[in-house]
């Protein structure tokens, strides 16, 4: 029996059917035509895991690049934001305001009345480090997009496979935002921190819908596919002009602040890093809503409470809370050290969708409880002690305690996360009687009551889900 899914729930594997909904015009009538004729290109007994693992391993290769040549997430100073009373950016110092409400207000002044200042371009990498983000990160998305494809081509389909594709889409999805922040030229800093934020939330926020739908729905623009491809050009452009490009500002590059409406307005020239961050905050909105509204519409379809559900949002949000009060009370973790901070909280991250998704297959309970974020509570109540209660700090008494921690952190977040991944992969290979990395009764027949979904054809009716492995429509909405 398995740690994470019990004997009780093993049989919900076998009977599990996946189902998901892709609106993405690009993927339909390009990038599917695109992905059918690279599925041939492997042969048929390369396990569709195997294809998915190929592909983060393109990812790996692009961050080690940036451990060694931008290790400081920035290669340029940052620009003084001109705000009124003062030089202030609400993201990189804290408001000198006395109030919640004071400090609210000076964030909206800050967007008006402004401009950003030139900055002294200084050393950065050399193009063929960005250039091979964007072919590594365009490997990665090819890769991920045919293993459905190639399960469905050797008979190979099971649960693991969405399982094991969503794990991997977790991990990709806290490497790539330090990577974007490298590109953007944002450093380690609270920028880097809202990125992080914004993309886990978005990743969250679909697997909490499937879970309660039961379907997959990813929306016109997606992150998985649009996404994805923006990300892409940004790396090829950060390639042909620097990281410091994206530090212009918005009304520089299109050539309008020269306009005499917009003089007269006094609009804030956002630099465009900011300026993309600013669309990531409002492509969450969006999401909240579309997402919410599928998980309403399918527990009213149910019978059940429609509020109900919104529990399930609640760790996410402790665990996000609990980061970021610690680096609030760690600057010198925040602006030093974010690295290895951002991947034990990716880690910690992907042990939660793990989790989520584990249940959603073997349908079980909503995974409320993470070990992991009664970790970082704790850590983040021991950074606050001198500040909220005069305490003294056990485990951040000097900035190499601090550090030290820090990695200790990250060092537990991932022998509980390869605990999970190994005792998952286990049960799954067990109970459906088939390899991980392998295609287990390659040229050879299935013993009979094997497990193997045949993939069912979707209703001519509009929206109708699509059924399948997961490979075939991705795991996160933008």
């Amino acid at each position: 029996m398995g740690y994470f899914i019990p004997a009780s729930r093993e049989e919900n594997l076998r009977k599990y059917s996946y189902k998901g909904y892709d609106g993405s015009l690009l993927s339909k009538y390009i990038l599917t035509p695109y992905w059918n004729n690279l599925v041939k290109v492997f042969p048929d007994w390369y396990a569709p895991n195997l294809i998915t693992l190929s592909g983060l391993a393109f990812v790996a290769a692009n961050v080690l690049t940036m451990v060694y040549y931008q290790p400081s997430l920035a290669c340029a100073p940052k620009p003084i934001h001109k705000a009124i009373g003062g030089q202030w950016d609400p993201l990189f110092d804290r408001a000198s305001v006395s109030n919640p409400a004071q400090a609210a207000k000076a964030v909206i002044q800050s967007i008006w009345h402004g401009s950003t200042i030139n900055i002294e371009k200084i050393a950065c990498p050399a193009a063929w480090v960005y250039m091979s983000w964007s072919i590594g990160l365009f490997i990665y998305q090819s890769l991920d997009a045919i293993d459905g494809k190639q399960a469905r081509r050797t008979g190979s389909s099971s649960p693991l496979g969405e399982v094991f594709d969503h794990g991997c889409d977790a991990i990709n999805t806290t490497l790539e935002v330090l990577l974007t922040a490298a590109a953007l030229n944002l450093g380690m800093g609270w920028w880097t921190v809202a990125s992080q934020l914004l993309t886990l939330a978005n990743f969250y926020l679909t697997t909490w819908e499937e879970y309660h739908t039961g379907v997959l729905y990813l929306s016109a623009f997606s992150g998985p596919v649009e996404g994805i491809l923006m990300i892409c050009v940004i790396y090829f452009l950060t390639a042909l002009y620097g990281p410091t490009f994206w530090d212009q500002g918005i009304l520089t590059v299109t050539g309008i602040e020269n306009f005499s409406i917009v003089n007269s307005l006094h609009i804030k020239n956002l630099p465009l890093n900011e300026a993309f961050l600013t669309f990531g905050f409002f492509a969450l909105i969006f999401n909240i809503a579309g997402s919410y509204k599928n998980v309403y519409e399918a527990t009213v379809k149910k019978g059940e409470s429609v509020l109900l559900p919104l529990l399930g949002l609640f760790p996410f949000i402790c665990q996000a809370t609990t980061m970021i009060a610690w680096l609030d009370a760690s600057p010198y973790i925040r602006t030093k050290h974010l690295l290895p901070f951002a991947v034990f909280w990716g880690l910690s991250f992907a042990y939660q969708v793990g989790l989520l998704i584990t249940a959603h297959v073997s349908k079980g309970p909503f995974p409320f409880i993470n070990v992991l974020t009664i970790w970082s509570a704790i850590g983040a109540l021991d950074a606050n002690l001198p500040r909220y209660f005069g305490v003294r700090s056990f485990l951040h008494n000097t900035q190499d305690q601090a550090l030290s921690f820090v990695y200790l952190s990250l060092a537990t977040s991932l022998v509980v996360y390869t605990f999970f991944v190994s005792d998952t992969i286990a049960t799954f290979c067990r109970v459906l009687d088939i390899n991980c990395l392998t295609i287990k009764y390659y040229g050879r027949p299935k013993p009979e009551g094997s497990f193997e979904k045949e993939p069912q054809e979707p209703a001519q009716s509009a929206p109708a889900p699509q059924t399948g492995r997961a490979g075939e429509v991705r795991q996160r909405k933008v």
